[in-house]
């Protein structure tokens, strides 16, 4: 156990997940608590003597599904791996922690929602000072941002947009932890230690992909450098054996966005309907993205609108670009369905995480990239070759590399459909390397000879479902469901014992395998060794990926906005900078589809700061006040992220706040006032 006491003790924060053979074993205190989070039987070793050890485990294979249950819970989880093949190492198998994992540290698919970003957030500043430095790194997109902000209200409705995974907070600001709670429910919130000024280069220069220090004082206030390194050092400690793909620290501008604070965002209910899910919010109304990318800026659009006049036009002129051209509109949608999450696969390639599947998902992203331009290409006044994009297309950025030599070679590289783990072989394609090929001879002549006895066992042991397997950790072996282990014959040895089977050797199995292990160990590691140099490939142009995904998910939202437009007949509202907002036969974006066709009534707007600045609205319960209001408001909000309106006509002042509180428990996308349901509950 001294791996494990050592292990632990490293990260005594963390459930730790220790490696043994096919299973990831917890101990003590974890494992009471990974049995209550995770609903395991809980075991235990020395079981009756003094030392007894609370004890449970879950297969290797089946991890991540357990790892997402315990990091929804807020809790982190260290990964003690085994660092050799137990079958060639004679003794203890070395064991080393390679990665801690944390609810704002994640790039598994599998725990992220693929429609939103996943933030780290790093605060600092004092219990004294009115300045304090905002942080944000999104490991699995390797985005990273930074700002200084003025005032604690402020501070934490920043963070309440972010909606981050988990917030490193200093001491110092541990009175801030209630407020923080209140404003983003959904983070974990961690205490920080102390951070000495002159080890500021240090955290924010090794271990990334590029120094930092420099550029990040030269771009930003000493708070935001500060709170950028805070996040850097966080991460550093619970990736050990990571660098951290993150080449530059972008200037967070609070300025160039209106400001909606929490209280706001909530009772407009921009993201989340009242029962928390996305169903009754402007989210789910104009979400209509194909790519995961473009869903992730769609949502940092309507949560950060615009102030700034030029800028949104520009968005606005893309939208109808696309509304205008809708047979281009189609086709581009079409071919972006087929697109991956280029952004986060190239991030995986980065770390040597990403597995062959994901590779074939990458191949085909870059396949549909040039169908998805030439639809755009196709639209009258596009600019062709390496010409200058000039008005309603300068948004699009359609002098992209599409890193076509990359798809190739992918192409030649990879099977057909390439599986889910380099263990499980067939990866490479026959052809692409001769070495590999000459390997993949020997085999098949032993495959066929494994084929014949698999069918035989069946026959001699009226097993229907036995299966001759073979891993890289056990060699061959026979294996056999739960239902039939009373059919195995008791000349078989017993291997390993799983949750729904058995594993089993035999004399003849055993004889036979003995001849082909040597072809099946050096065809894996020759697969192993051009996987990883295919990985490495794709790692080189990260960069490259990364600018590619930008530009496609400005495609999408842009084209999804068009689309919504089309549906459900927007316009497009005139912005200027002006001080009026006037709003012809408006609807309520999300009211509007809970009601039969044609019964939402439209109504007019009409507030100018030289004359009526102000309306007070008075009515009978559920007679539509809270509709209006809400209505004005998000109309505005949907304007200045580059959207078009419900509404005939509209033309908008751009507005820098929105500030909203209306009835508490009110649900406008069921037609229920806060008085209703407030008598519905009692």
């Amino acid at each position: 156990m001294r791996q494990y006491r050592d292990a632990k003790s490293a990260y005594p924060d963390a459930i730790l997940f220790f490696r043994l053979g096919d299973f990831y074993e917890m101990f003590n205190d974890d494992a009471v608590v990974a049995a209550r989070e995770l609903g395991l039987t809980l075991t235990s070793r020395n079981k009756g003597a003094p030392d007894e050890v609370p004890m449970a485990g879950v297969p290797y294979h089946a991890a991540h599904n357990y790892l997402v249950k315990l990091l929804a819970a807020g809790q982190k989880v260290a990964i003690c791996e085994q660092l050799g093949d137990p079958s060639k190492i004679k003794g203890i198998v070395p064991r080393q922690v390679v990665r801690v994992l944390t609810p704002g540290l994640l790039t598994d698919s599998d725990q992220l929602d693929a429609r939103q970003n996943n933030y780290l957030c790093a605060v600092d500043g004092s219990d004294t000072a009115d300045d304090f430095g905002l942080a944000l790194l999104d490991l699995s997109t390797a985005e990273m941002s930074a700002c200084t902000v003025t005032g604690r209200a402020l501070l934490v409705a920043e963070i309440a947009r972010a909606e981050p995974r988990e917030i490193v907070l200093p001491q110092a600001l541990n009175e801030l932890r209630n407020a923080i709670a209140v404003a983003s429910p959904r983070s974990a919130v961690r205490s920080d230690s102390s951070l000495a000024e002159d080890d500021l280069r240090q955290h924010l220069d090794e271990r990334v992909a590029a120094p930092l220090y420099d550029d990040t004082c030269r771009d930003h206030g000493p708070q935001a450098v500060r709170a950028a390194a805070r996040t850097l050092r966080f991460a550093s400690h619970y990736l050990p054996a990571m660098t951290l793909p993150v080449r530059r620290v972008a200037r967070l501008d609070l300025d160039a966005c209106m400001r909606i604070d929490e209280t706001a965002r909530a009772h407009l209910e921009l993201v989340r309907g009242i029962e928390g899910g996305r169903r009754g919010s402007l989210l789910d109304t104009i979400d209509a993205t194909v790519t995961a990318a473009g869903a992730r800026w769609l949502r940092r659009q309507l949560l950060a609108p615009l102030v700034d006049v030029v800028t949104i036009r520009r968005r606005l002129d893309s939208v109808e670009l696309f509304v205008q051209n809708p047979r281009a509109r189609v086709e581009l949608r079409e071919a972006l369905g087929t697109v991956g999450d280029i952004e986060r696969l190239a991030v995986r390639a980065t770390l040597r995480e990403a597995t062959p599947r994901e590779l074939g998902a990458l191949r085909s992203s870059l396949a549909a990239a040039p169908q998805a331009l030439a639809a755009i290409r196709s639209i009258p006044g596009a600019a062709t070759g390496d010409s200058e994009p000039t008005g309603p297309f300068l948004a699009l950025e359609l002098n992209v590399d599409l890193l076509q030599p990359l798809h190739e070679l992918l192409c030649s590289a990879l099977a057909d459909e390439p599986p889910p783990r380099v263990s499980d072989g067939g990866i490479v394609r026959s052809g692409y390397d001769a070495a590999l090929d000459e390997i993949e001879s020997l085999r098949r002549g032993g495959k066929e000879l494994i084929a014949a006895l698999e069918a035989r066992l069946r026959e001699d042991t009226g097993i229907p479902s036995l299966k001759i397997k073979y891993t890289r950790a056990f060699g061959w072996y026979i294996e056999v469901t739960k239902t039939h282990i009373d059919k195995a014959p008791t000349s078989w040895r017993r291997r390993q014992t799983l949750t729904n089977a058995e594993r089993y050797l035999d004399d003849e199995l055993e004889e036979l395998a003995d001849k082909l292990m040597g072809a099946e160990e050096r065809h894996a590691e020759r697969e192993g060794v051009l996987f990883e140099a295919l990985v490495d490939r794709v790692a080189d142009v990260a960069e490259p990926l990364r600018k590619l995904a930008l530009v496609i998910s400005r495609w999408d939202s842009a084209a999804a906005l068009a689309e919504v437009a089309h549906r459900h007949d927007y316009t497009r509202p005139q912005i200027d900078a002006g001080d009026s907002i006037v709003l012809k036969d408006a609807r309520h974006p999300v009211v509007e589809h809970f009601v039969p066709s044609g019964q939402f009534v439209p109504n007019d707007t009409a507030l100018d700061l030289e004359q009526e600045r102000l309306w007070l609205v008075t009515g009978p319960n559920m007679a539509g006040k809270s509709t209006l209001m809400r209505q004005v408001a998000l109309i505005t909000i949907m304007a200045q992220m580059g959207s078009f309106v419900p509404a005939q006509a509209a033309q908008i002042g751009v507005v820098d706040r929105v500030l909203s509180r209306v009835g508490a428990s009110d649900n406008l996308a069921r037609g229920e006032s806060t008085f209703m349901v407030e008598m519905r509950e009692t």
